[in-house]
């Protein structure tokens, strides 16, 4: 426990004496007399039980190290959630039998037709005693808490293009401290393990097996791992890498692949399906994919998972003020309509714009509401008008009135291809690229345009 406290004390300064008190007094309250419930947590070769439980043959952790001492409410915790037989996968948990689940390869995760991406491979059932899931619960060797940094501001990561920044995290052998949003991620797609994720075989699974391994992670001395939000998955690509879009440095080995997010989509009444939202860390797309149902034609739904602990990050806010909106947890001032509209209520046909156009007309808009220094946004400001608690569009109209649902360029272009450049879809809230012209197919010279909205945003002093 003093090495944690010295270590909060050099990672984030010294702590008031009053916080040291009060982080030792829930210590010693909390100390032994968590009673977490029999079969909760995984163990096995290279993994621990939380603190005075013990790991038995069948890789779970007890409460006492003798079978015939179970308790009453071991069948419910070890059987909840984990013995379901989902799409794809083998029936028999315990069998060690894996399931095959096919996924095509391809450039991006859930467009229109809410496609995934998966790739071909095979896993072990989601509770298979044969498994090794040493993965799952793993030796805590951090001295780092993501618990001591919550006056960090969590929506300031749209302030903080954290491409780059070496300060920005704080890491261990399994986990890594956003110090920006105040977030604890383990390093590790579920399957791999080590300080350099080499162990092991990273896996795919559906939606609810990517919930439930979060929920059931016992890592840095914590039990309260989940599934990350979209807003808190988005909030770890880096647009300016590719294959993987992420920092590999700080998350080594990741697949460049699908990775699931625990926030559902809005669909359409007509669209029977349930899907959740995920990132494509191959480039950073973001999509969305079936959770459970077979009506999706396309029939892929098993994507990777990497797990998350801490303050939550949700939808941002906005006050709207005459012809500008502010954001209420960042410096952005941004147009209130889109480029075209009537400035004053946001009446009128929205115009469309090639990048390049679109680029000049947010650099030209001279004394628009007084100010001189417009700009096209970048893809994470862009995204963070994104709410995906609403649809068609996924943006807060009070704020943005007449926001249209189609697509609205950013300024950033694609990493290795500089005539291509981010936009995001305001229908469902996607991301995707795009050239800024094409030639037309079976012609040599005869190029077609792309065209899309523009919303125009200045930095606020």
């Amino acid at each position: 426990m003093g090495r944690m406290l010295l270590a909060m004390t050099r990672i984030y300064g010294l702590l008031p004496p009053i916080a040291v008190v009060g982080v030792l007094g829930l210590y010693a309250l909390a100390g032994c007399s968590v009673n977490y419930p029999d079969g909760k947590f995984f163990c096995g070769e290279n993994s621990n039980c939380p603190p005075d439980m013990f790991c038995r043959a069948d890789n779970r952790c007890y409460n006492s190290p003798d079978p015939n001492e179970e308790s009453d409410d071991n069948a419910d915790s070890t059987s909840a959630g984990r013995t379901t037989i989902h799409e794809g996968i083998e029936a028999d948990p315990r069998s060690g039998a894996g399931g095959t689940i096919a996924g095509a390869s391809g450039a991006g995760v859930g467009a229109e037709t809410g496609g995934g991406t998966g790739g071909s491979d095979e896993r072990q059932p989601a509770d298979s005693g044969a498994r090794d899931r040493g993965d799952i619960v793993t030796d805590s060797k951090s001295d780092i808490d993501a618990d001591t940094i919550g006056d960090i501001d969590a929506d300031a990561i749209v302030d903080v293009d954290a491409e780059g920044d070496d300060q920005r995290f704080s890491c261990d052998d399994e986990t890594c401290i956003d110090q920006v949003t105040g977030l604890q991620w383990r390093r590790c797609v579920s399957g791999l393990r080590g300080s350099d994720c080499a162990s092991g075989s990273a896996e795919v699974e559906v939606w609810q097996s990517a919930v439930d391994d979060c929920t059931d992670l016992y890592m840095a001395g914590k039990d309260d791992w989940r599934l990350p939000s979209i807003y808190e998955l988005t909030s770890i690509i880096d647009f300016s890498k590719t294959n993987p879009s992420i920092d590999s440095g700080i998350f080594p080995n990741t697949p460049a692949l699908a990775a699931w997010s625990s926030t559902n989509v809005l669909r359409p009444a007509e669209i029977a399906w349930v899907a959740a939202w995920g990132v494509h860390f191959g480039n950073g797309l973001i999509g969305y994919d079936q959770k459970t149902s077979d009506l999706n034609p396309l029939g892929r739904k098993a994507w990777h998972t990497r797990c998350v602990r801490g303050p939550k990050i949700n939808a941002r806010t906005f006050t709207k003020k005459d012809l500008v909106v502010l954001d209420d947890a960042s410096s952005l001032m941004w147009q209130a309509c889109s480029a075209g509209q009537t400035v004053t209520n946001c009446s009128g046909n929205a115009l469309q714009f090639s990048w390049q156009d679109a680029n000049d007309y947010c650099d030209t808009l001279n004394d628009y509401a007084g100010y001189n220094d417009w700009r096209l946004p970048n893809v994470r400001e862009l995204l963070s008008l994104i709410d995906y608690t609403k649809v068609d569009p996924a943006v807060d109209l009070i704020a943005f009135p007449e926001t249209q649902s189609g697509y609205y360029w950013s300024s950033t272009p694609i990493e290795g291809y500089p005539d291509h450049a981010w936009y995001v879809d305001f229908l469902y809230g996607h991301t995707k690229f795009d050239r800024g012209s094409e030639l037309v197919p079976n012609t040599i010279t005869a190029f077609v345009t792309r065209t899309y909205y523009v919303r125009c945003v200045r930095d606020e002093i």
